[in-house]
């Protein structure tokens, strides 16, 4: 198994575990992100999703921030960039929405047309609540997504972006705590709930 401890004091994930729940798609489209580009869409990624249209997209959703993160079909990548907060949690619902429709904006900016893309993944704290994930859901339809929508906790997307395989740990140490993890047969363990360490 691999571990991997993460922690700012703020309760925001650092590193490698904060940039990928697009990897969480992969069940769904074959292909991995090959790395990171500068901010925005450049001209010529821009050109070449003209050609092949459609894509995914992964957000690491926080209280202050959320990363962004486009891919084509095959995990190569578009483009990256910020939006504002996703955590209805600690944020009002007004402030997620607001999230959501700059995030159609940013896409429309670069020539993105968000009803092209084939499925988005969003993790952040909290999202496992009913009424939030009907928010986010509904909202994303209302915006044209009409692709698949995966909402899984931040805790599973950091995960995700720290190992290069599925199976590992994770302990997330912040205002909140969580320990996480997959065993070989796809069995998720957890525990958490005592707060900050």
């Amino acid at each position: 198994h691999h571990l991997f401890l993460t922690h700012d004091g703020g309760g925001n994930h650092l590193g490698i575990a904060h940039v990928h729940p697009v990897l969480y798609l992969a069940e769904i489209f074959s292909g991995r992100s090959n790395g990171w580009c500068s901010e925005g869409i450049t001209k010529g990624k821009r050109e070449e999703i003209k050609l092949k249209e459609l894509f995914v997209i992964g957000m690491d959703g926080g209280g202050t921030a959320t990363a962004v993160m486009v891919t084509g079909l095959h995990g190569d990548l578009i483009g990256k960039f910020r939006l504002g907060p996703l955590n209805i949690n600690g944020q009002s619902r007004e402030a997620a929405e607001g999230t959501l429709k700059e995030l159609k904006r940013e896409l429309e900016k670069s020539g993105l047309n968000i009803s092209d893309c084939k499925g988005i993944c969003i993790g952040a704290a909290g999202i496992s609540n009913r009424d939030t994930a009907k928010l986010l859901t509904r909202n994303l339809k209302e915006q044209g997504l009409k692709g698949v929508i995966r909402l899984v906790g931040d805790h599973e997307t950091a995960l995700a972006g720290a190992l290069e395989e599925p199976a590992g740990i994770i302990l997330i140490a912040g205002t909140g705590s969580i320990c996480y993890g997959i065993n070989e047969s796809g069995a998720r363990f957890r525990a958490g709930g005592y707060g900050h360490i």
